[in-house]
């Protein structure tokens, strides 16, 4: 299963790459990763956010803007079930459209809301 998994993430980021990079039209605005482990497990994630073209509520000090998100992530855990040496893999696949309240020149603290459809395995 793992190797399913990894193969269909591989396949994501390539296949995101080269419509990112086909057209300036989808050209990318900016891209994720993130790593973490915890609990006899770890996350692999990656993502690429394409800026929406107009923002929402602007006032003198912040605004609404939003942008599209894509991912793509793996879980494993170390331990599935409780049993030592029993792992467990899934991956996730996601578009999220999202939503972020924040100062005029998008820095400092913000706040953000986004629900998109995700697929699982």
């Amino acid at each position: 299963m793992r190797s399913t998994t990894t193969t269909g993430l591989k396949a994501l980021v390539i296949g995101c790459a080269l419509f990112a990079a086909s057209s300036t039209a989808f050209a990318v605005d900016s891209v994720s990763a993130e790593v973490g482990t915890g609990n006899k497990s770890q996350l692999y994630r990656v993502g690429m956010q394409w800026n929406m073209e107009q923002s929402w509520m602007r006032s003198d000090k912040a605004e609404i803007w939003g942008y599209w998100d894509l991912t793509g992530a793996v879980w494993r855990g170390n331990q599935f079930e409780n049993r030592p040496g029993a792992t467990q893999t899934f991956g996730d696949i996601g578009f999220t459209p999202t939503l972020r309240w924040q100062g005029l020149k998008h820095q400092g603290v913000y706040a953000e809301a986004g629900l998109g459809p995700h697929l699982n395995t």
